[in-house]
């Protein structure tokens, strides 16, 4: 698959990518990998502290820190256009 565009400070993401896709084939196996990873290596909670000076996403996916939705939907768009997904994460009312 093709990569799509990612901000450069977030390359270092590239490893943790490839582990965790690294026996997909179709959409959907992507899908399930982040989701199976999310729930093996993460918490949810709320009201997290982000150290100052990090990319949150960028340390929410190496650090592995409890966090809320708004981490896993970034995370997961991140890592799914790293390996050419067309995804987005949108937020609003």
């Amino acid at each position: 698959m093709t990569t799509l565009p990612v901000p450069a400070p977030l390359s270092r993401i590239q490893a943790t990518a490839a582990v965790i896709f690294a026996n997909c084939e179709t959409v959907r196996d992507h899908i399930e990998a982040v989701e199976n990873y999310f729930h093996d290596n993460y918490t949810y909670h709320q009201g997290i502290h982000v150290p100052s000076n990090v990319d949150p996403v960028g340390w929410f996916l190496i650090d592995k820190p409890s966090a809320h939705c708004e981490f896993f939907a970034q995370g997961a768009a991140l890592l799914l256009r790293m390996r050419g997904i067309p995804t987005r994460y949108v937020t609003g009312f």
